[in-house]
């Protein structure tokens, strides 16, 4: 058995799913973020890094939360967050 979490950013959100190989989905979580647009050019769009990882870092525990498995989910939110940590110096 293995446990993993997919991790999909979309336009305005991003959603993080835990999924069980043997038994399938165990939870998923989805946390929204920003489309920043200018006023004078309604051409212009553009996706802001730190939203996505704010994003990132709210849902993963949400998803953790839900799941069944929370104690193995905690390492990867462990893991996650430490990433998160390294990424943002």
């Amino acid at each position: 058995m293995a446990i993993v979490a997919g991790v999909d950013f979309g336009t305005l959100s991003v959603r993080v799913s835990v999924v069980d190989s043997d038994r399938g989905p165990l939870a998923s979580a989805v946390a929204e973020y920003p489309l920043h647009r200018k006023h004078d050019d309604p051409e212009y769009a553009t996706q802001s890094h730190d939203d996505h990882m704010r994003a990132l870092a709210a849902a993963t525990p949400q998803c953790c939360q839900r799941s069944w498995n929370f104690w193995r989910c905690h390492r990867i939110h462990r893991a996650g967050y430490d990433w998160l940590q390294r990424d943002s110096r």
